[in-house]
């Protein structure tokens, strides 16, 4: 007889309820190996991650954890059976009084979000009979802590999700963020005041900017955002998509085949690797790669490649504004070479566009550096789905900064790279550093450096590849064309107020400029940074740029090609 293959599991797609995944045999990616090692190493955390990427879940899986031994009559791990956790001689914990909340009301006026607070507190209050006159925001949470403990004599697990949502829906309206920051201080020193009735504590959020400023209420929480042992708490693994999801990727395959996406000989090899090209790349410990949990259940729901995660966030007016605000925050040079505090906190007010960013998942981490000192990071964009829009909103705010077309600036510049006319590119890499207000401008070579960097980001279909080990050293620009010209750039940059810089001589200024070009030129031939293109270039241009640094900002260019 033959064998009928076995059902695949219903997708929890947009399900956030363990309970209900569990009880209605929806697939779950199991994640209690955190659960366990969080109760057992310690009893108080925070932990930041994007939108939609699992935290509700987990936060539900931990209030089925602490709400008491399975049912009699069923199996005697009860939810957790067969999980990770289910293992020979673990004692599950006896009921706890849970206090579980969810701060995701935006707070759109200062008044309605304390209302709101109080309100679920009074929910509390008034469900477990605990008769008290709810008022005041951070003392009666303080005091509610405590009446359960002493109802119940168990110590409350406190778990709170989205705990920065009336501050982060705000930023587009500061005066009401900080409101907002405010009242969430005074109602979070409540749970540090009754910390000593707590038995477990989770406080979950997009970002950590709030961090800084809630210190009064959260400070004695431990931030696993960024330990390694946590990096795959949220989200899946390649391991995971292996294990739950491959066996759905046959039925995507001929679908995909059918409407003509695939080709015909495409196999579940191309197909998880475009999967993985799209919806890949988180990582927080810059180590385990993380799929995006939510597009890769509505791409397997659908069988489409779309920008699940994308549609829900581009239009989001906090990464808009913060993209539109400080086009230039995303600068090559900003994005290396970043602290744990650079990736971790800003202040609300003073919003550093590169962490926030982070937070939010548009931006990840690419490698950590290990120092003697403290790890230094450095952030990407994750996958192909939020690059696209990220690129395209990035060239559109640097572009309107500039005042020009990509599109026109794109021809203009291959035209003259075929021309090799130094006068009309040194003409065009001066018009592109004068169009930048000069109060953007820093008298650092990084940053001339960073702005040629992302003006070709813009203008050509492939981003320009910076500071890539090459030859003998690592050369400033790399453009690769289609039609196999290869463009290498190295700049030479002259502080200002040096003495070797006449800056009242023009005739002298355009000398020294033409010397640090030729310097770029030296440079590119003395550590042999064409040598790896040698092979597959049909031809190379060698482009030496000398920039000084004063207000009207000088630069000059020589090529060889």
């Amino acid at each position: 007889m033959e064998t009928m293959p076995k059902p695949l599991k219903e997708l929890p797609s947009g399900r956030q309820n363990f309970k209900e995944i569990i009880e209605n045999n929806f697939l779950y990616v199991d994640k209690t190996r955190h659960i366990h090692t969080l109760i057992t190493k310690g009893k108080n955390y925070f932990l930041s991650r994007p939108r939609r990427f699992g935290k509700s879940l987990l936060l539900s899986a931990l209030e089925s954890f602490f709400s008491g031994p399975p049912d009699p009559n069923g199996p005697p791990a009860g939810l957790f059976q067969n999980l990770w956790i289910d293992r020979p001689g673990y004692a599950f914990p006896e009921r706890h009084p849970i206090i579980s909340l969810s701060m995701a009301s935006p707070g759109e006026t200062n008044e309605s979000l304390r209302a709101s607070i109080l309100k679920e507190l009074d929910k509390i209050n008034l469900r477990e009979n605990l008769g008290l006159n709810i008022s005041l925001l951070g003392s009666d949470f303080s005091t509610i802590i405590e009446s359960l403990f002493e109802k119940y004599n168990k110590q409350v697990v406190i778990l709170i999700d989205e705990y920065d949502e009336p501050v982060s829906a705000n930023l587009h309206n500061l005066p009401l963020a900080i409101l907002n920051r405010d009242t969430l201080i005074d109602f979070y020193s409540g749970l540090k005041t009754a910390e000593k009735y707590t038995r477990f504590a989770f406080v979950t959020g997009v970002t950590r900017y709030a961090f800084i400023g809630l210190s009064t209420g959260l400070n004695h929480l431990i931030d696993i955002t960024l330990k390694e042992r946590h990096a795959d708490i949220c989200g899946f693994t390649h391991e995971e998509l292996d294990t739950y999801f491959s066996a759905y990727f046959p039925e995507i395959l001929e679908k995909m085949k059918k409407r003509g996406v695939l080709t015909q000989e495409s196999t579940v090899t191309d197909l998880r690797a475009k999967i993985l090209s799209l919806y890949d790349g988180y990582t927080w410990d810059g180590e385990t790669k993380i799929l995006n949990p939510y597009s890769l259940l509505n791409f397997i729901d659908d069988s489409a490649f779309n920008p699940y995660w994308m549609q829900i966030n581009a239009s989001n007016d906090f990464l808009k504004s913060v993209i539109y605000n400080n086009p230039l925050a995303f600068l090559q040079d900003k994005l290396q070479n970043l602290t744990p505090i650079d990736v971790g906190y800003a202040e609300v007010g003073s919003l550093a566009p590169a962490p926030a960013l982070f937070q939010a998942g548009y931006l990840t981490i690419d490698t950590v550096t290990f120092t003697d000192k403290r790890n230094l990071y450095k952030l990407r964009t994750p996958n192909d789905e939020v690059r696209t829009e990220f690129d395209k909103l990035f060239k559109d705010s640097l572009f309107g900064l500039l005042r020009k077309d990509p599109d026109g600036e794109g021809k203009k510049f291959r035209q003259i790279l075929d021309s090799g006319d130094e006068i009309k590119l040194t003409a065009l890499i001066a018009s592109l550093y004068s169009s930048l207000p000069a109060k953007l401008h820093r008298a650092e070579e990084s940053f001339y450096h960073s702005a040629l960097h992302a003006y070709c980001w813009g203008i050509l279909d492939i981003p320009p590849l910076s500071e890539l080990p090459g030859g003998e050293g690592t050369p400033d620009i790399i453009l690769l064309f289609a039609d196999g010209l290869y463009v290498v750039i190295e700049l030479k940059y002259q502080k200002p107020n040096d003495p070797l810089a006449p800056e009242t001589d023009e005739g002298n200024l355009k000398r020294f400029l033409v010397n640090l070009a030729r310097q770029g030129l030296k440079a590119i031939d003395a550590k042999k940074y064409v040598n790896p293109y040698l092979s597959q270039a049909k031809k190379i241009i060698k482009i030496g740029l000398g920039v000084y640094h004063r207000e009207d900002c000088l630069a000059l260019v020589k090529i060889e090609g």
